[in-house]
């Protein structure tokens, strides 16, 4: 069977099922040994954003349809899974989103503002201001209790839940940023720039600690090891870079067959074992980084 490009992708916290969103809209849930489990269907556009809420109950789905959905998996069958609900609280495509509790997410748009809702409660509970041109990623961090943001605006802007505005901005970048991402202890966010960068931030400080220049081609996503101590870049070229962040290192390079893709997502499992890559073809290639020597 041929499956729609992918577009996006998450692992639950157990590493035992791998949500991919794909070009025709449709959620499609995957065992450990690539067995197709479930297919679910609601969205009209192709899915830009997957991602699980902490106890594998909720799943999340954002599409360029203007539409978020609320996925609930307590009582899945082989069939089918219950839609908890559909918000449409943007004026143009959803890009990015992230759980901030249990039933509570943040969502990004083109429109760009970011909206904070419910399951349960209609419409948003709260809008973000502050971006002045369309927002690619927005991330939340338990750990620290703020999120993220980046934009084509060339900033990432750092948040609070109860504050409507930005309590600090990085700003070094000198074109749009693609992505960006939490490390897991919420100290440091990495970057990704279509001006050929990749920085590491200390959020505390507001200050660059190391910036990766001309990695091959513009990169476009970033991943951390689940223990903090590696980072993962992507991008236009056909490569992924592995660093250790303690010497900021090169340590490993993956290179696809196809000389004429490159990726677009990149996310770890929670073991850190299992490295999973959108190819801008929209191929998944999963790599085990135990033959690294990296993963104890």
């Amino acid at each position: 069977m041929i499956f729609p490009a992918v577009t996006s992708l998450d692992w639950n916290r157990t590493g035992s099922v791998l949500a991919t969103g794909c070009f025709d809209g449709a959620v499609r849930l995957w065992t450990q040994t690539g067995h197709l489990r479930n297919t679910l269907e609601a969205q009209k556009g192709p899915i830009s954003a997957l991602r699980w809420n902490y106890n594998g109950d909720y799943l999340i789905s954002s599409s360029v349809d203007k539409s978020v959905v609320a996925w609930d998996l307590r009582n899945t069958t082989a069939s089918k899974a219950a839609i908890a609900q559909q918000f449409s609280v943007h004026n143009t495509s959803v890009v990015d989103i992230s759980w901030v509790s249990y039933d509570s997410f943040i969502s990004c748009s083109t429109d760009k503002t970011i909206k904070l809702c419910e399951i349960g409660m209609e419409g948003s509970r709260k809008t973000f201001l502050g971006h002045t041109d369309d927002i690619n990623a927005v991330s939340y961090n338990h750990n620290c209790n703020r999120f993220a943001s980046c934009s084509d605006d060339r900033t990432v802007k750092i948040w609070s839940v109860n504050e409507s505005f930005p309590v600090a901005d990085l700003t070094d970048h000198t074109l749009e940023i693609y992505s960006m991402r939490w490390n897991p202890q919420g100290t440091n966010i990495a970057s990704a720039s279509f001006d050929t960068t990749v920085k590491l931030w200390d959020v505390q400080r507001q200050n660059c600690l190391h910036t990766w220049e001309n990695i091959g081609k513009p990169s476009q996503c970033v991943a951390f090891s689940p223990d903090g101590k590696y980072m993962c870049i992507g991008g236009s070229c056909r490569s992924l870079f592995i660093y250790d962040l303690r010497s900021y290192t090169l340590v490993k390079t993956f290179i696809t067959e196809n000389a004429l893709t490159g990726f677009s997502e990149v996310c770890w499992n929670v073991s850190g074992e299992k490295l999973t890559g959108i190819c801008s073809d929209g191929s998944i290639m999963l790599f085990d980084t135990r033959f690294l020597g990296l993963i104890r």
